[in-house]
C-alpha cells in the first residue's frame, strides 16, 4: 500500500500552496466606489509570464530534498465575462540528497522522494520503495523532468473558474491568488473557501504601498487552514508580493512546517523571471491546439480506467488509448505539445502493463466470496461481515499519514448521509498501525461513520494502494474495487448501490 502520503502533502505543500477550488461565479461582483485602488491582475493577449521556484524541504534527519518548478502562463484569449484564458506549463523535477564523503563510516539517509502527481493512472500509484536506492535511483540523483499543462480562466481580482484540469500537481493559485474584492476587505481581510477541498485560505495587507512609493509593491500575506493540516500537524504561510504597475505576482516566498509523517520544515521561492509576447497568429494556434491537447488527455485517462475496470476489453480499450496519442500528436503543429504527446507515446506501453495488471488483479475479486471479519470500532462496538448478509456493504481503507485518504472524506461521507436509513452500511477501515493515529482522525474530521481496526484486513481484500473503496452486495459477494482518489468516486459509488438496491429489490418481487 501506498504509504508516502505524507511526503506528498510536504513537498506538494510547499510549491503549490494553494488547492483546487469550486467553480467561481462567471459575473463580476459589485465592487465599491475606490475599487480601482485596489490591486488587480492586468494581462493582455499573447503575453508570456516566466515563473521559477526553488523548494527544500529538511527532514528531521538526513540531508535536505531539494525540487524546482518551471511555469510558463500564456494568456491566449480575453473572454466574454471580463476573465482571461490562461494555459499554464510547469516542469518539474527533484534531486535526491548526495552520499556522504564517508560512505563507507557513515550509513546515509533515506531520502523522501516524492510519489507521482496525483492523476497518474491508478495502477502506477501503487506501493513501491520509498527510498532512491531501491528504486535504483543512486544519491545525488535528479529526476527526469516532469511536465504539466493546464488551463484556467482568471479575473482580475483572482477569482479562478475551475476545470479538470486543475488539481494538486497543478495549482494556478500558486502565481494568482484571491484579491480583495472591496476596501473593507483590504483594510480587515479577506478569505477564500473552497468547499470541495475543505480548505479556507485567510488573507491581509500588512499595510499597502505608499502613494509616492517609487515602486507600488503589495505584501499579502496567507496562511491556510483544512482538516488535513490538521491531522498531519502542518501550517503553511505564504507572503505574495502584487506587483500593482504590471498588474502581476513578481515574488512568492511560503514555509511549511509540518510534526507528524515526514516531520521537517521546508521552503519555496517563486520567482518572475520575465515576459514575452506573442502575435495573435501563433497564440490562436497554441489555444486551438491545447484544446486539443485537454480533449486527448480526458479520453484517454478515461480509456485507462475503462480498461482496469473490464478485463474482457481491457487489450482492446488499451490499443485505443495507444492510437489516440499517437493520432493526436499527428494534428498538432507546435513543438511543445507535440513534444509532450510523443513523450507519453514512449511511456504507453508501461500505462498499458500497469493497467493490464490491474485488470486481473480487480477481476480476480469481483464477485468472489468476501473474506469475513470481526472487527471492532473505535467505540469499541463489535461488527461482523455475517451481520450485514441481506446490505450493502461499503468499505473504505484508509490511513492518516494518506494524503489522499484524508481529501476523500468528505466523499465517503456523502455515500453515508446519501443511504442514512437504508440498507447500506459505510464503513471506515483503518490500517494504521497505532490505534492512536485512528482516533486522532476520527475526532479531527468528525467522521460520520464507524471507523473499524482493519490493519490485518486489507491484505486479504487485495488492496495495494490507498485509499482503496470496495463494495459488497447483499449475499456477501465483492461487486466493486475503486484504488485510489477520484474527484467523481462519491458519486460512481452511490450509483453502483442503488443498482444493487434494485436488483435486490427486484429479487423479493
Amino acid at each position: 500500500m501506498n504509504a508516502r502520503g505524507p511526503a506528498m502533502v510536504a513537498l506538494l505543500s510547499i510549491a503549490l500552496f494553494l488547492e483546487p477550488a469550486l467553480p467561481a461565479p462567471a459575473a463580476e461582483e459589485p465592487r465599491d466606489s475606490d475599487a480601482t485602488e485596489l490591486p488587480r491582475y492586468s494581462l493582455k493577449v499573447g503575453q508570456e509570464l516566466g515563473y521559477q521556484a526553488q523548494s527544500e524541504f529538511q527532514g528531521a534527519n538526513g540531508p535536505p530534498l531539494k525540487s524546482q518548478y518551471n511555469w510558463q502562463v500564456w494568456v491566449v484569449k480575453q473572454n466574454g465575462d471580463g476573465s482571461w484564458r490562461l494555459i499554464l506549463r510547469q516542469s518539474y523535477t527533484y534531486e535526491t540528497p548526495a552520499a556522504p564523503s564517508d560512505a563507507k563510516a557513515t550509513k546515509p539517509a533515506k531520502p523522501a522522494v516524492p510519489p507521482k502527481p496525483a492523476g497518474t493512472p491508478r495502477a502506477d500509484r501503487r506501493s513501491k520503495p520509498a527510498d532512491n536506492q531501491a528504486r535504483g535511483e543512486p544519491a545525488g540523483f535528479t529526476a527526469p523532468e516532469y511536465v504539466t499543462f493546464a488551463y484556467c480562466d482568471l479575473f482580475p481580482d483572482g477569482r479562478i473558474a475551475d476545470n479538470p484540469t486543475i488539481d494538486l500537481r497543478l495549482e494556478p493559485r500558486l502565481l494568482f491568488p484571491k484579491l480583495p474584492k472591496t476596501s473593507k476587505e483590504l483594510q480587515s481581510g479577506w478569505s477564500d473557501l473552497r468547499r470541495g477541498a475543505q480548505v479556507t485560505y485567510r488573507y491581509r495587507v500588512p499595510r499597502p504601498p505608499e502613494d509616492d512609493a517609487d515602486s507600488k509593491t503589495w505584501e499579502i500575506h496567507a496562511t491556510r487552514q483544512s482538516p488535513t493540516d490538521d491531522v498531519l500537524l502542518s501550517s503553511t504561510k505564504a507572503t505574495y508580493f502584487f506587483d500593482a504597475e504590471r498588474g502581476v505576482i513578481e515574488r512568492v516566498e511560503s514555509r511549511l512546517q509540518q510534526q507528524y509523517g515526514l516531520i521537517g520544515e521546508g521552503t519555496n521561492t517563486t520567482e518572475l523571471m520575465g515576459t514575452e509576447s506573442f502575435d495573435q497568429a501563433w497564440t490562436r494556434q497554441l489555444n486551438k491546439e491545447m484544446e486539443i491537447y485537454f480533449d486527448v488527455q480526458e479520453r484517454y485517462r478515461e480509456l485507462l480506467q475503462e480498461a482496469q475496470r473490464d478485463s474482457t476489453e481491457t487489450e482492446t480499450l488499451l490499443l485505443d488509448a495507444g492510437a489516440l496519442l499517437q493520432q493526436a500528436a499527428g494534428k498538432v503543429t507546435l513543438p511543445l505539445i507535440k513534444e509532450e504527446l510523443n513523450k507519453q507515446l514512449a511511456q504507453h506501453a508501461m500505462n498499458a502493463g500497469f493497467a493490464a495488471r490491474a485488470a486481473r488483479d480487480r477481476a480476480d475479486l469481483i464477485d468472489a466470496p468476501a473474506p469475513t471479519w470481526q472487527l471492532k470500532d473505535l467505540d469499541g462496538k463489535s461488527h461482523s461481515l455475517r451481520n450485514y448478509k441481506g446490505k450493502v456493504v461499503v468499505l473504505e481503507f484508509w490511513q492518516r499519514g494518506s494524503d489522499w485518504c484524508l481529501r476523500l472524506v468528505p466523499q465517503i461521507e456523502q455515500i453515508a448521509e446519501h443511504f442514512e436509513d437504508r440498507p447500506v452500511v459505510v464503513l471506515g477501515m483503518n490500517v494504521d498501525a497505532k490505534e492512536e493515529d485512528a482516533r486522532f482522525v476520527a475526532g479531527k474530521m468528525a467522521l460520520n461513520y464507524p471507523n473499524l481496526r482493519a490493519d490485518k484486513i486489507a491484505e486479504k481484500y487485495g488492496v495495494r494502494e490507498l485509499p482503496a473503496v470496495i463494495v459488497i452486495d447483499q449475499k456477501g459477494k465483492i461487486r466493486d474495487y475503486r484504488g485510489g482518489y477520484s474527484t467523481s468516486l462519491a458519486k460512481e459509488v452511490i450509483a453502483e448501490v442503488e443498482e444493487l438496491l434494485d436488483e435486490g429489490d427486484a429479487e423479493k418481487k
